[in-house]
């Protein structure tokens, strides 16, 4: 009952935002909430594909970007972003309900990313499915140059095209697995293996499935590590990196926040959001990239608080499936009356602090009424001690504002140009932190190059362009390519920190080529679905 009536008060103070079009709070117009007649297409998706693991150098091309840069351990992943692994190195992602790792020397291509729907291009290498969960309505899709395969169960995958051959062999350990190519579909039950051969397919064979190699024994040492998590006893299992918190951390369960978690062996002057890097990645906009191995889970679900003067963090609901924020934290400004920077030392800085438990996060983006709701039930810890609305709209007031050390200022050069925020930040004096004016989540600052992908430019290996622009099959046409950065930054500069809207997006992306894809999709053939008709006896010669 009184869990029941604590999530009625945040509501309450989503209602109330929602109601005063954040005028009371003073937020910048670009925080304001949109009028209620909004599409659902004008939500960003939910989830995300996390840099879960890197063995040794492996490169990263951002979506509508030319350069490679280092693939950086935590990074969100979404539409176009690439990777390739180099000899000798793996990459590991990971998407809340699947695990995808790559082998040595795999170009991986991100096509389609959103709540229900995961597509991948993979045209040269090795992958490793865990599947861990598919709902009702999700598809997940891996497309080859010789098939699109669609998986229909949960279960254990591996995918191999191989190098200089028009051969593609399709592993199924565990679940379900329908492919197509031109002129056929089929499908592949556990254990089998199938190899279809050919620039567009039309060659299949089952086999029984080799037995393990390296590459599957580093996969099933990260599938232990993580079922044995001891974690997912407190956190929603689409928490997408809950699983690090183990070894980092200890768990308690605090009589009026319920379960928390802190962590150990920090350095010295830590705090939540100020051991890392802002990076720019749309639709979402400023996005925290934090330092340590476990710094996913803590910085884009639930909330931070000091208690007994220790951080801790608080994890949203763990029977409701989460939705990803970019950063929890609140800009500030100071200084002069009506600016919106935080000055101090006479220039311009950026400033921010973490959102404590149950306290309502407003995005810098547009969104429905649904979606600003959801993230914030789904992500907030809803105990309040004293059984109040979580937010105090009208007198503006945030529970670590007024710890010390709580808040981080950084020069606006270093925050935009993806610099690494613990080495270069600032100590705010107690009079400019008793000055300093909450505007937001909108960080009062426009992106460059450098924010979308830290360390371009640099002499990363890269894959052969015939590897990369090698043609493959789908069987679900994904959204087209994502908008080139440089197309769109003068509409960014024109509203600093606020993302550009979805549709404005959608209708850039709409002129955007989505080359090396071809549809296969011939008359007579079966849509993938739970029961196949297909035996896997069959054979086309």
């Amino acid at each position: 009952m009184r869990r029941t009536q604590l999530s009625a008060g945040i509501l309450a103070g989503v209602a109330l935002l929602i109601g005063a079009g954040c005028e009371m709070m003073r937020f910048p117009a670009q925080t304001r909430l949109p009028p209620p007649a909004i599409p659902e297409s004008t939500d960003p998706p939910a989830r995300v594909a996390r840099v879960s693991y890197v063995q040794d150098s492996v490169s990263f091309r951002a979506g509508g970007t030319e350069g490679w840069a280092p693939a950086l351990l935590n990074r969100p992943l979404t539409d176009g972003d690439e990777l390739w692994t180099q000899d000798r190195t793996r990459a590991e992602l990971d998407l809340g309900s699947a695990a995808i790792r790559l082998d040595s020397h795999t170009y991986f291509d991100i096509l389609d990313l959103d709540d229900r729907s995961a597509q991948f291009k993979i045209t040269q290498g090795i992958i490793g499915v865990w599947l861990r969960r598919l709902d009702a309505g999700d598809t997940f899709e891996i497309d080859t140059p010789n098939a699109a395969i669609t998986l229909l169960r949960p279960g254990n995958y591996r995918i191999e095209v191989h190098a200089g051959e028009e051969l593609t062999s399709i592993t199924v350990l565990e679940g379900l697995a329908h492919v197509a190519d031109t002129t056929q579909t089929f499908t592949v039950f556990a254990p089998q293996q199938a190899r279809v051969a050919g620039a567009d397919g039309g060659v299949y064979k089952i086999v029984p499935p080799a037995g393990p190699d390296a590459f599957d024994e580093f996969s099933q040492t990260r599938d232990r590590c993580e079922e044995a998590a001891q974690t997912a006893r407190y956190v929603s299992p689409d928490v997408i990196g809950y699983y690090d918190l183990d070894e980092f951390g200890a768990w308690q369960v605090d009589p009026v926040w319920g379960p928390v978690w802190t962590p150990r062996n920090l350095p010295a002057g830590w705090a939540p959001f100020r051991f890392g890097r802002w990076l720019w990645i749309e639709p979402w906009g400023w996005t925290w990239l934090d330092d340590a191995a476990w710094g996913f889970a803590p910085f884009h679900y639930g909330r931070w608080a000091f208690l007994d003067g220790r951080w801790r963090w608080l994890p949203g609901p763990r029977h409701v499936r989460p939705v990803y924020a970019p950063a929890l934290v609140m800009f500030t400004a100071g200084g002069n009356r009506g600016s919106r920077d935080f000055l101090w030392m006479g220039r311009p800085e950026v400033a921010w602090f973490p959102l404590g438990p149950g306290e309502v996060y407003v995005p810098p983006y547009r969104c429905t009424h649904g979606y600003l709701t959801d993230i914030n039930i789904t992500n907030t810890t809803i105990a309040n001690p004293l059984g109040l609305p979580a937010v105090d709209v009208v007198r503006q007031k945030y529970q670590n504002q007024a710890v010390p050390g709580a808040m981080t200022a950084v020069a606006g050069e270093t925050f935009a140009g993806g610099g690494s925020i613990g080495r270069a930040a600032l100590v705010v004096p107690p009079r400019t932190l008793m000055l300093a004016k909450v505007t937001g989540t909108a960080a009062p600052a426009a992106p460059t190059l450098f924010s979308v992908s830290p360390g371009v430019g640099s002499t990363t290996p890269r894959p052969a362009e015939a590897d990369r622009d090698r043609q493959v099959l789908v069987w679900r046409v994904p959204a087209p390519a994502p908008v080139p950065f440089e197309r769109a930054e003068a509409l960014r500069k024109g509203q600093p920190g606020r993302p550009l809207d979805r549709a404005i997006l959608d209708d850039l992306r709409r002129a955007q080529p989505s080359p090396g894809l071809r549809p296969v999709q011939p008359a007579g053939l079966s849509r993938p679905g739970k029961e196949d008709p297909l035996m896997p006896e069959r054979r086309s010669e």
